[in-house]
């Protein structure tokens, strides 16, 4: 039997937020959490996203690595894009 409380994205949803992470690895949570309401008009708490990026496979080591490497130019592009554009549904 399946516990807890349902999830708050649906498949769709995850699926959309998982290809994001796969592009844009060096997210930051809170930024992730910005998307999520912006662009898939859901709310996530940080507790439940981080969980969710954990039974993906995907670690913060990971995450990590690919933050400090990150152009900090392109990433402002990037927001501005999300703040005007948003996925298809």
């Amino acid at each position: 039997p399946v516990r807890g409380r349902p999830r708050n994205l649906n498949p769709d949803q995850t699926h959309d937020l998982l290809t994001l992470l796969a592009e844009a690895p060096e997210m930051y949570l809170n930024e992730i959490m910005d998307w999520v309401a912006l662009c898939l008009d859901a709310a996530v708490s940080r507790t439940a996203l981080h969980m969710l990026i954990n039974d993906a496979g995907l670690t913060y080591k990971i995450l990590r690595r690919a933050a400090s490497e990150r152009d900090e130019e392109t990433r402002e592009q990037w927001r501005q894009l999300i703040r005007t554009t948003s996925l298809p549904r």
